[in-house]
């Protein structure tokens, strides 16, 4: 599903914007895209996203607005600690005097804001402007799910209507079937002698192979359930596609065992409307 939201958050370092924006996909694919200084937060958004959203592909921008000179302090046990080593370096290759301080320049991320040595003092403000980006999202993917209920809704009432045409149809289906193989084989026999009792049983082998009562109850029935889905309030997009492939399958077994010409056009309409709606489903959340 399609969508924009955006959110913002005070924080130290000024107003936190977020941008999520989500196009249509069959799984979950998130992509985040922080400021340099908050780049070790990639994760934490990313499992933000993943406990609201189950499909789409979605990206999430963040930036600072506003910004004002937070103030840096310096790591010095990092200094420190590379200082020594460089002096240790110097000592192995019998250098004479104290190393320089200007090494430290070369060394990054040595000056660090208050922030930074707090990771939950960084997150907070960010999980505030996920959360209301992804608020401001899902209104946005609401609207377009309500298009989508009603595009399936009438799309399924189409399916019932055809439904009932290929079963009022397929009753006598098999009778008939049963009449017309008489009528051939008898013109084939032409008076000739036959086993009544295994003729008998190659009928009702025939006839059982057109049988399709079957499979238009599970069809019903998956239609049945397609509806309860469709007004349901929860996810269920990955459901809608699982139970639309069983319903095509349902319908391709018809379709292969049907013997009437009424039956075969009824059945290729239901797989364009299974197929339309199977479209419609996989970008459904």
């Amino acid at each position: 599903m399609t969508g924009f939201g955006a959110g913002e958050a005070p924080s130290s370092k000024g107003r936190l914007v977020v941008e999520a924006r989500s196009v249509n996909h069959r799984f979950l694919e998130v992509r985040v895209k922080l400021p340099r200084e908050m780049v070790d937060h990639q994760v934490f958004v990313e499992q933000l996203v993943r406990q609201r959203l189950s499909r789409g592909r979605i990206d999430v921008v963040a930036h600072c607005e506003g910004a004002e000179s937070a103030p840096v302090t310096l790591d010095r046990a990092r200094a420190i600690a590379v200082l020594r080593e460089f002096q240790s370096v110097a000592d192995a290759l019998g250098l004479a005097g104290p190393v320089p301080l200007s090494l430290l320049a070369n060394v990054p991320d040595l000056f660090v804001q208050a922030t930074d040595r707090d990771p939950e003092a960084a997150r907070a403000p960010l999980r505030e402007a996920v959360d209301r980006a992804l608020d401001d999202l899902n209104r946005a993917r609401l609207v377009e799910g309500a298009h989508l209920a009603a595009d399936l809704a009438k799309r399924l009432a189409a399916v019932g209507a055809l439904i009932a045409a290929v079963t009022a149809r397929a009753e006598g289906m098999a009778g008939r079937h049963r009449a017309r193989f008489r009528e051939r084989l008898a013109r084939l026999l032409d008076g000739a002698q036959v086993d009544g009792a295994r003729l008998e049983q190659e009928l009702a082998l025939v006839v059982d192979q057109a049988d399709v009562s079957e499979e238009l109850t599970r069809v019903a029935c998956h239609r049945a359930q397609l509806g309860r889905l469709v007004e349901a309030a929860e996810p269920v997009g990955r459901r809608l596609d699982f139970l639309l492939q069983e319903m095509a399958r349902e319908v391709n077994t018809i379709g292969a065992k049907a013997t009437e010409a009424e039956v075969t056009l009824a059945v290729v309409e239901l797989k364009s409307e299974i197929e339309r709606m199977r479209e419609q489903a996989q970008n459904i959340e």
